[in-house]
């Protein structure tokens, strides 16, 4: 191996034999230098220049690549010690065969001893490593209080994001009084009807919610619901139950039931009419036969859930929401203090998902409530959106927007959602 200089004494401008090579500071050292170092840099591991194979580039080979110049496309497999040079087997054969130390490099790698500094190296990574996993509880507890306290920006950004409020005219010429829509409901297609309480007219209206025709009754129409894929039933004061079809964008009558009883609720559920009379809910089948007297106190609107698990009801003079079963028992009953109605009627919608939504009358507010019918889930609308003693809602899929019918007034509120 050719000598080398000590840097520390060539920058002095001193010519010292080196000694020792520090990996760290890719430096050469003489006897007396080194001593320097080590007092200067403790951590240092140094190694003496005779055992040196893998030298620094600049210190020796700076012109030399993993390959011979002369061999250039062949595999390195050998170490020449004398030259210090790695050769491929060509080079061996041709260049150093009077060299005594050429050994194949395979049989240098059992020689290789791990440094010391990787021992340090992996303590650290396992310092590091148990540091991090005792700071993750810490991390959690901090995301979540983190997440609670954006949580409230979410829902504001929700909020934010929710509606176009637009108020529809829904009166023509024909009206004789101010409007009073008392129930919504549409077709299986999206056609929207509405029933006129004070003008004892059904409305069909078009995708612009201007009328396009209406049928009219011998008195005034409390609810509506929708019976099949493009047929409604109409609950009207005189006791009766009206049966309208919905074909090529005409109203056509198709039968009439005459109850014994007054009606006002009305829903439908694979073929069962549940009806209120204000003091009972009576279960019908769509033919008219009387199935079941279901519950017995002060009732008016009603709603039934899509599985038929849970029939909804209100009540005006307890300002309460009651939840039945199927069989009429009650499951729970709720207050709440929008739920005001005094002599407004109090409607109420299921939509085709189970979502429940009341009108609070008196309070000018729309209320979701949870599936169990105890607690309210969100409001939905308020006087500022322009609800003023609403009397019916209605949740339209086609159109993703909530239609709100109100007392005294011949416009509905529609509450396009996003």
């Amino acid at each position: 191996m050719d000598d080398y200089a000590c840097d520390i004494c060539e920058e002095n401008e001193i010519c010292e034999e080196a000694k020792f090579y520090c990996e760290k500071c890719s430096k050469c050292y003489c006897t007396s230098c080194v001593e320097h170092h080590y007092q200067m840099h403790k951590a240092h591991k140094t190694l003496r220049i005779e055992r040196l194979r893998n030298w620094p580039f600049g210190k020796g080979i700076e012109n030399e690549s993993e390959q011979s110049q002369e061999h250039k496309d062949q595999k390195l497999t050998q170490l020449c010690e004398e030259h210090d040079q790695l050769l491929p087997t060509a080079c061996n054969v041709f260049s150093h065969q009077e060299c005594s130390k050429v050994k194949l490099m395979a049989d240098n790698v059992t020689d290789l001893q791990p440094s010391p500094d990787v021992d340090t190296l992996h303590e650290q990574l396992i310092q590091k490593e148990t540091e991090l996993e005792n700071n993750l509880p810490s991390q959690d507890k901090s995301y979540k209080v983190t997440g609670e306290l954006f949580n409230p920006i979410n829902v504001a950004k929700k909020k934010t994001r929710v509606r176009h409020d637009t108020e529809y005219s829904v009166k023509i010429d024909t009206d004789s009084d101010t409007c009073w829509i008392s129930g919504i409901c549409a077709t299986t297609t999206g056609e929207l009807l509405i029933t006129d309480m004070w003008n004892n007219k059904l409305k069909l209206l078009d995708d612009n919610y201007k009328v396009v025709t209406h049928l009219d009754f011998s008195d005034k129409p409390w609810s509506i619901c929708r019976v099949d894929s493009s047929q409604v039933a109409v609950t009207v004061y005189d006791n009766q139950i009206h049966f309208i079809s919905v074909t090529n964008g005409e109203l056509v009558e198709d039968i009439t039931f005459q109850l014994e009883h007054s009606c006002r609720g009305i829903a439908h559920h694979q073929g069962n009419l549940y009806i209120t009379s204000g003091t009972t809910l009576y279960q019908y089948t769509v033919n008219g036969s009387l199935v079941n007297k279901l519950y017995h106190n002060n009732v008016t609107s009603c709603g039934v859930s899509p599985d038929g698990e849970r029939i909804y009801v209100t009540s005006g003079a307890r300002d309460q929401l009651i939840t039945l079963s199927r069989d009429g028992a009650v499951i729970s009953k709720m207050t709440d203090p929008v739920l005001q109605w005094n002599d407004i009627l109090p409607g109420m919608h299921v939509t085709n998902l189970g979502q429940v939504l009341v009108c609070g009358g008196d309070s000018n507010t729309i209320l979701q409530v949870n599936r169990d019918g105890t607690k309210r889930r969100a409001i939905l609308a308020t006087e500022k959106s322009g609800v003023v003693r609403p009397t019916c809602v209605y949740y339209s899929k086609h159109t993703n927007s909530i239609i709100i019918g109100m007392f005294d007034n011949e416009n509905i509120l529609v509450i396009v959602l996003e």
